[in-house]
């Protein structure tokens, strides 16, 4: 048997975030491979559907648009450690994030919310009021170094001297060191307050202070709300102090930082990423914790691969031969039921998952930890059953993040692609390839015309189906691709539709003219070792890998 055993479930809030979060990233360098899933407060931008015919980049535009305007409003983490080869230890954690810091009016950001989106979370019990009063803050990878920046001018600014030569300026520094011998010099006096009614003013203290009672155990300090600088002796009570700010002030950095910690830390490891169906749940995370969302796909991929180079997304393994035979449905919750209840009637390795008693017996799908616990639970049992069908023992994979997992190599950075017909997946590592689309076409005509026009049009060839983008444009695919060159020729001689003029234009000719617009993408089809196939029962994923065994090659790996 092969048994995964899981601790406890920690809930990481505000108010435990310090208390933990150095315990998680021991655990991140620690563990074998790092399941994720995150739940947003919307989708895609008002009007947007993602079409089956959508190319690579055309889905990564719909994406980053949604991406921009709505925010994760949950992280789960769940990190699984390979014991052996039957044995991991798993350890799930949720994170309520919320976009706000300790200091409002210098992070005070504005986002979106979908209401089905909300709904949706309202119907899994999601907690509103713990995500706004008990969220851990973050800022993103850019906004974290522009607040360093800032730090670095200030204490530019703080240590630069000013040079005094107005009379007022003159008569207000002699008054303040008057006011400092006068401390030093009475043994009962511990403090002074001195007069500072700006900026200004509270600068030329603090360089009185430093040049001209240097060594005189003297430390100068604003007071909140007052218009005075509290000079003090230096004693033990004073020092005891002076440390306790600096520890808050600390932790108040680490609170303004906050979930970025659990990214970076995540980035620095390299270990394997592994969601389902992810594509949105990686734009998200980039665009909240890391950068802006390059403006093309192409960028995307070269800024993505230098922040987490091992990306694998189950929906795909699933997908695809040979363990598309076992997986009837890809939907999460189906796919865990399959592998966690009836692995062993199906052929798959069974995995017996032990839960703390609280969550016994529970189901608690769409909770971020739970999704991140189910997906980690498919991969690593998909992971023992294409080990064993392998009729020679695995080779040790060269990349030593994949150590564990070298028959995954082939899915590493390539991404389920939703809804479309004839592109299985995102690959993060290559260009983009577009399949062979000669027999779709794309049709601009009046406003009057109906579906059964179209319909109509075509009838003499072949059945169609009818992609409408808007009321006067619509793709037509047809189902018999051996009818394309005729259907195309004699439809330009056609002059109209319903009585109606129309124009017609092959995919190609479509995507060429708006080729600038998609961000300039290949259309090579003639690379066989790259060439796309639909996630259908036939499908494959896995080109360009070198075939495993004599199993694997009957397969179409």
């Amino acid at each position: 048997w092969w048994a995964i055993i899981r601790t406890l479930t920690m809930e990481i809030t505000r108010d435990n975030f310090l208390q933990h979060y150095r315990e998680i990233i021991d655990q991140i360098k620690d563990c074998s491979f790092i399941g994720f899933d995150t739940e947003f407060s919307g989708l895609l931008d008002e009007g947007i559907r993602e079409e089956y015919l959508d190319i690579p980049s055309e889905r990564y535009e719909k994406l980053r648009n949604g991406a921009q305007q709505f925010v994760i409003m949950q992280f789960g983490l769940c990190l699984f450690k390979k014991i052996s080869s039957t044995k991991y230890t798993a350890q799930p954690y949720n994170f309520f994030v919320f976009p706000a810091s300790p200091t409002p009016k210098k992070f005070d950001p504005r986002f979106l919310c979908q209401a089905s989106s909300l709904a949706f979370l309202a119907d899994h019990n999601f907690d509103f009021n713990k995500w706004v009063k008990e969220g851990v803050f973050y800022l993103s990878k850019a906004e974290a170094e522009k607040y360093e920046e800032f730090k670095v001018k200030m204490e530019v600014r703080r240590s630069s001297r000013v040079e005094i030569s107005e009379p007022e300026d003159i008569e207000f520094v002699a008054n303040a060191k008057e006011q400092i011998a006068t401390l030093l010099g009475d043994s009962k006096a511990t403090s002074v307050n001195i007069e500072c009614v700006n900026p200004y003013k509270r600068k030329l203290v603090y360089q009185v202070v430093e040049d001209d009672f240097n060594g005189q155990n003297l430390v100068a300090e604003k007071v909140e709300k007052e218009k005075f600088l509290a000079v003090k002796k230096l004693t033990s009570k004073t020092l005891k102090e002076i440390e306790k700010r600096e520890h808050e002030k600390k932790n108040e950095d680490i609170k303004c930082k906050g979930f970025l910690y659990i990214i970076e830390a995540i980035m620095e490891s390299g270990k394997p990423m592994v969601g389902h169906n992810c594509l949105l749940d990686v734009l998200h995370t980039y665009k909240q914790f890391l950068y802006p969302l390059p403006d093309s796909l192409d960028k995307f991929k070269v800024s993505l691969h230098s922040v987490f180079p091992k990306l694998l997304d189950t929906k795909l393994i699933a997908s695809v031969k040979p363990l598309v035979s076992y997986i009837p449905i890809t939907h999460l919750g189906s796919m865990f039921s399959v592998v966690s209840n009836s692995s062993s009637q199906l052929g798959l390795p069974k995995v017996d998952v032990k839960l703390p008693k609280k969550h016994s017996g529970k189901s608690l799908p769409h909770s971020a930890w739970y999704d991140a616990y189910m997906t980690g639970h498919c991969f690593a049992t998909f992971n023992a059953f294409l080990e064993l069908q392998l009729e020679t023992p695995v080779n040790e994979s060269a990349d030593k993040c994949l150590a564990d997992f070298p028959v995954m190599s082939p899915f590493v950075n390539r991404v389920f692609l939703m809804f479309s017909n004839d592109i299985t997946y995102i690959d993060l590592d290559a260009p983009d390839v577009i399949p062979d689309r000669c027999h779709i076409f794309h049709m601009t005509f009046d406003s009057s015309v109906s579906f059964a026009d179209i319909n109509n049009l075509f009838a003499p060839f072949c059945r169609v189906m009818i992609t409408r983008q808007c009321d006067t444009s619509a793709f037509v695919t047809l189902t018999d691709k051996s009818k394309a060159e005729d259907c195309f020729k004699i439809l330009k001689l056609t002059g109209l539709l319903a009585d109606k003029p129309f124009t017609v234009q092959t995919y190609e000719q479509y995507l060429s003219l708006n080729r600038q617009a998609l961000g300039g993408v290949s259309t090579e089809r003639n690379d066989e070792k790259r060439k796309l196939e639909s996630h259908a029962a036939d499908s494959t994923v896995v080109q360009n890998a070198p075939k495993k065994s004599k199993l694997f090659e009957e397969a179409d790996w």
